[in-house]
């Protein structure tokens, strides 16, 4: 029997106990919706002890490794970063120390310490560890610094600290905007790699170094065929790539990156190129490191952690430390649904459209699908391009601020840097997620479940476009009766 039916059945049982109307049935109407989707955190001990299995935190091997162990996490300024890290300090509360890398624009330390306090801390992604675990959040230590610079800028003071105490390094800093000028997305995607792999040969007791990388270093790779969980090579000498691209001028650089892209093997933009070359950096220079390359397809918003729908961009690496920990083959793995739960696109036609319809928000109607890109091209241009030339005349008459064309504009190219990914299909292979997912133990699939078989894709659409309202604009959970449709 194939693993996938047992989800599938289950999938299906579900839709026809709650039809003819998932989303409704299912979606925010129900106060206690998002609280039942998210009982399965892992504060919930006294509810386990209640269904007779007692605690469950005795048996997880992953929290067992992290008790009394230090944590160096990049990238907490970002989305993965800060699930991360509240995923840590909530779910292993015997975490010695979390070292956070922050930027900061002055040379003294306490201003990292501050933008962690005030930047990151305040997230709504907290909320749930504010409830149940507020003095983790005291085990944090800001380290300032940049991943462009060697030894990732750290003074000597927190190199010390960094190089005697620091057991796990999770790598998530990186830039995920795919048309980053070439010459940035090399510094920030692939130096910071090769000043990663010299730290972590400097940690004295490393035990795994977890690295955040994108299904994507496999874009150029089309349709039909099974993308493996393997490094893929670039057809040029990637250190030499570098090197031409570092000796040029930003200028320079703007006007050959089409060309740059083309012959380094068919790349859509920087940002594809230079995680490819980022993984091949770590598999050279880091072969003696225990390390794992964790490769997600597309981020979105959180399922069930650390609040259903939560997102804070407009763009669940901790159980894989199994794989690493103990020195195992493993070096790639995919996270991705395309193999075992595929996305049906009529899932996200139905199920968006559906819940903004009923919860259209203050400030637009909210999405709308269209199968035919003539008629896309003609409303769009009727409903956005058009109203926005005649705001800037108006403006310009009125002797305020024309930027209406402008913004359009930039939500255009930015629609159009996207149609590379979803105009194309890629079937990733996910044989190693779910090599991992048999060697974890059934508490550690209580607290760290990321079998991406277990969603069911029409709820799953429902809860991202409530965490949109609610997350990114910031309108609050608002129900069915107190909705209010905008009016043009």
């Amino acid at each position: 029997m194939s693993l996938v039916t047992p989800y599938k059945k289950v999938q299906r049982l579900v839709r026809r106990i709650l039809a003819p109307d998932l989303s409704v049935r299912l979606g925010v109407e129900n106060p206690d919706f998002l609280g039942m989707l998210a009982d399965r955190r892992c504060d919930g001990q006294s509810d386990m002890k209640e269904k007779g299995r007692g605690d469950v935190s005795h048996g997880s091997r992953v929290r067992s490794q992290f008790s009394g162990s230090s944590v160096l996490i990049t990238g907490c300024s970002g989305f993965l970063g800060k699930a991360l890290l509240e995923k840590i300090l909530r779910c292993c509360p015997e975490v010695e120390t979390v070292y956070v890398l922050l930027r900061s624009n002055t040379k003294n330390g306490s201003a990292a310490q501050r933008r962690l306090q005030e930047e990151i801390f305040p997230s709504s992604c907290f909320n749930q560890l504010r409830r149940v675990r507020p003095e983790s959040l005291s085990k944090c230590r800001a380290v300032q610094g940049d991943v462009c610079l060697p030894r990732f800028g750290m003074s000597e003071e927190d190199f010390m600290l960094v190089k005697e105490h620091v057991n796990y390094v999770f790598h998530c800093a990186a830039t995920i905007n795919f048309n980053e000028h070439l010459k940035t997305a090399f510094k920030i995607n692939v130096d910071s790699m090769i000043h990663l792999v010299d730290i972590c040969k400097s940690i004295k007791k490393l035990e795994a170094l977890i690295h955040v990388s994108t299904a994507y270093v496999n874009a150029p790779v089309r349709a039909n065929h099974v993308i493996p969980e393997e490094f893929r090579s670039v057809p040029a000498d990637y250190w030499q790539l570098k090197s031409r691209v570092d000796k040029m001028s930003r200028e320079e650089v703007s006007a050959m990156t089409e060309e740059i892209l083309e012959s380094s093997g068919h790349w859509p933009n920087s940002y594809c190129l230079t995680k490819c070359i980022g993984e091949l950096v770590l598999r050279d220079l880091g072969e003696s490191l225990p390390y794992l390359i964790v490769r997600p397809t597309i981020v979105t918003c959180a399922y069930k952690e650390p609040e259903p729908g939560w997102i804070d961009t407009l763009v669940g690496p901790t159980g894989l430390v199994l794989a690493v920990a103990g020195r195992s083959s493993l070096k790639i793995v995919n996270i991705g649904s395309s193999g075992r739960n595929p996305i049906p696109w009529k899932f996200m036609l139905e199920a968006m459209p559906g819940y903004y319809h009923r919860h259209p928000t203050d400030k637009s109607r909210g999405p709308i699908f269209f199968r035919s890109s003539t008629v896309y091209r003609l409303l769009d241009l009727l409903l956005h391009q058009l109203p926005a030339v005649a705001h800037d005349v108006v403006s310009r008459l009125k002797g305020g601020k024309a930027d209406a064309a402008r913004t359009m504009k930039k939500i255009k190219d930015a629609l159009g840097v996207l149609k590379y990914f979803t105009m194309n299909e890629w079937f990733f292979e996910s044989e190693n997620m779910y090599t991992v997912l048999k060697a974890m133990s059934w508490e550690d699939m209580y607290f760290f479940d990321f079998d991406v078989r277990s969603i069911i894709w029409d709820v799953y659409f429902t809860i991202w476009s409530h965490g949109m309202k609610v997350f990114l604009l910031k309108e609050g959970p608002v129900y069915y009766d107190t909705s209010k449709r905008s009016r043009l």
